[in-house]
């Protein structure tokens, strides 16, 4: 099957791109869409593995490793797949780059964190949202987490003096894009905002449901 690869970061200046598709059929119309993005996500399997990359972006390995133990564990309890830390992943890899490692993938100078997402092109299913927009549920073949570590802040963020508690944000986020929530939240109460807000670090009510659409 055909697979395509998106990114999608938390910034502090988000600007995104939706592609819009035709579906001829009759659709059921969902009772909840909580994300400005057409479509959504979902790893085909009951055990999700994933993997935690040596650290050399100057972030300590105890910091790392607790702050993504953080967010794995955010999204797994509210779903019924399980996480498996793996020593090489099928399905979500997590690690740490510097701003100039950032800066040669491509990576927006405002980034804090982002993910590239790879899914089958081909949904599995097509509704419309409650706005009577046509959303696509797809399955995920592979998610690429990117923690940013930046010493200098000239453009961005100086993440390098970030809390724990910011830092459990950003990578809950992330984590969030990882299980295939494409796009953004337009609610500052919601930890898939696209802003870092140093507000949550776990999946709020929203977030949940929208994910629950797919996975529950």
């Amino acid at each position: 099957m055909k697979k395509v690869v998106t990114s999608i970061c938390i910034i502090v200046l988000f600007i995104c791109t939706k592609v819009s598709m035709i579906h001829a059929a009759p659709l059921i119309t969902l009772t909840h869409w909580y994300s400005e993005a057409n479509k959504i996500g979902a790893f085909d399997e009951t055990d999700i593995d994933y993997v935690v990359e040596s650290v050399t972006c100057g972030m300590t390995t105890t910091a790392f490793e607790n702050t993504i133990g953080n967010a794995v564990t955010g999204w797994d309890s509210e779903f019924s797949f399980d996480m498996n830390e793996v020593s090489s992943s099928e399905h979500i890899s997590f690690d740490c780059l510097t701003r100039s490692e950032a800066t040669l993938m491509g990576i927006n100078p405002y980034a804090v964190g982002m993910t590239n997402m790879t899914y089958y092109v081909s949904p599995f299913g097509t509704y419309y949202n409650p706005s009577n927009t046509i959303v696509y549920f797809h399955y995920m073949y592979h998610s690429d987490v990117y923690l940013i570590w930046d010493t200098v802040g000239y453009q961005s963020a100086k993440t390098s003096d970030y809390t724990t508690s910011q830092w459990n944000e950003i990578s809950a986020h992330e984590t969030g894009h990882a299980f295939g929530y494409f796009g953004h939240a337009d609610s500052i109460y919601q930890l898939m905002y696209p802003y870092t807000q140093d507000a949550f670090e776990e999946p709020q009510t929203n977030d949940i449901s929208h994910m629950d659409l797919i996975y529950n």
